[in-house]
Order: structure tokens, then sequence, then C-alpha cells
């Protein structure tokens, strides 16, 4: 299946026309999954410039795209949420030239394999970009290569220095960084555990390789992330993530 909004500009989020939303929570839905705008369970899915929004706000779980599938392709597309915008919980994926905005989690699934290239990644309240939810040592990551990470137009007051890269919802979360561009002001640790109480930081790869922008600018990472150097970070990359065979299925135009 391929959906196509209309836009001026295919390349780009900026000019999409078509928005699809709802303001469902995962309270009201029964589930987290069910509480999607937009929901994937299928294989061999592609969309280009569709924005996508779960209009809910601050205050609990409430997903704008749910992806199960597997060879799924998202382009130039807009997903917009606050907490658990982006459920890429299963299935090989790739988010190419996207723009994707939350707070809380809104990055975040348990098992799938999914690349994030060339995306424009916007903060809006104090939380974290990822949480990945690995639960084993399996094949699963979250490999990010080419993408901005920037303060959302509405953003609050409260997100400056209380935004961090990710935290590990599992205890072998998995999620690189590579060649990012920060100009949303971070905390300088970049890098949280779950929580107090459960830090789930003992197995997981909280990984970057060139990251630059005001936002990491003095940086104090914590000790369980990682600073690749190149030969380390040429190992993750658009196969590391979803496979040697992704030149199949990946619109390789947007790479």
């Amino acid at each position: 299946i391929k959906i196509y909004g209309y836009t001026t500009d295919i390349m780009s989020y900026s000019a999409n026309q078509v928005t699809i939303q709802a303001g469902v929570t995962a309270q009201q839905a029964g589930s987290d999954d069910a509480s999607g705008t937009v929901r994937i369970h299928k294989n061999d899915f592609k969309m280009y410039n569709v924005n996508v929004k779960n209009t809910y706000g601050p205050g609990t779980q409430a997903i704008a795209f749910s992806q199960y599938g597997s060879r799924v392709g998202l382009y130039a597309c807009g997903f917009y949420g606050y907490q658990d915008t982006l459920y890429a919980n299963a299935g090989t994926q790739v988010y190419l030239r996207n723009y994707i905005e939350g707070a809380t989690d809104f990055i975040f699934g348990r098992t799938g394999l999914a690349f994030f290239g060339k995306n424009t990644i916007a903060v809006s309240g104090p939380g974290w970009v990822t949480a990945n939810g690995r639960t084993s040592n399996d094949s699963g990551s979250y490999v990010f290569d080419g993408n901005s990470i920037i303060l959302a137009s509405d953003a609050t007051s409260s997100t400056l220095g209380a935004t961090y890269l990710g935290r590990p919802w599992g205890a072998y979360a998995k999620v690189i960084f590579k060649n990012t561009v920060v100009t949303a002001p971070m905390n300088k640790a970049l890098w949280s555990e779950w929580s107090s109480a459960t830090p789930n930081t003992s197995n997981i790869l909280f990984a970057e390789y060139n990251s630059t922008g005001s936002g990491v600018s003095g940086a104090t990472r914590p000790s369980f992330a990682t600073i690749l150097s190149a030969s380390q970070a040429a190992a993750y990359s658009i196969s590391s993530a979803v496979g040697g065979d992704y030149a199949s299925w990946v619109d390789l135009t947007y790479l």
C-alpha cells in the first residue's frame, strides 16, 4: 500500500497539505497502540507527504503514529504529538526527511528495527526524544543519521535544559545518533536513566558520533553513554538497522 499526500515539494514536509488527526489517549482507547491516529499493522507500506497528529497534548500517552509492519517507509511526513508521538514498535522501518514533534518519550517502541535519516526532530516540552524498550540482546536498534534536533515553535519555557536524547525503557536499549545537529537547549547530560528506582543502564548502548550544535555544547555525558570513533560509527547504518536488503524496499531518493 502507498499513500501520497498533496504537496508542491515531495522532498520536504514543509508544503504538506494533507493532515490526519485525532485526540485520543491510551486510557480512552484501551491501549497505547489503540490511541494511534494512524496505526500500521501490515508489511510493505509507504506514505509520503502526509501529516499525522494526536492533538491531545500534555498529560498522558497519546500516539500519533503506531508502527508494527516490516519494510515500512515514511517519507517527508509530519508526526505531531506530545507524549509517545511515534511508536516505532516492531518490524523494519525507515523515516526519511520527516518532521517529528513531541516531548515525553516521543520516539519509542520495544522490538522495532528503525532507521531515521535527515529528519527534523522538534522538542516541545521537557522530556526525552527516545525511549527504546529493547529487552534482550536481539537485532533491534534505533539508528539516527543526519538529523537535526530543534526547539519547536510552541515549546514551553520549561523545555530549556530539560530534554534528553533518550532514556532506556528496556534494559537492553540500543540507540545511536550520528551526525546530529542539535540546536534545542538540551540537558547537559544528554542521556538519562529510566528512573532512579529502575535505571535500566547496565546493558544498554546509548551512543553518539559527531554531534554538533549549541545544544550539545558543554555536555557532561553519564558513564553509560558512549562516544564512538569514526570506525566504530561506521558499523551503525541503515543496513545495520533494517538489513542489507534495504535497497529493495526503501525509496532511495530520500536518503
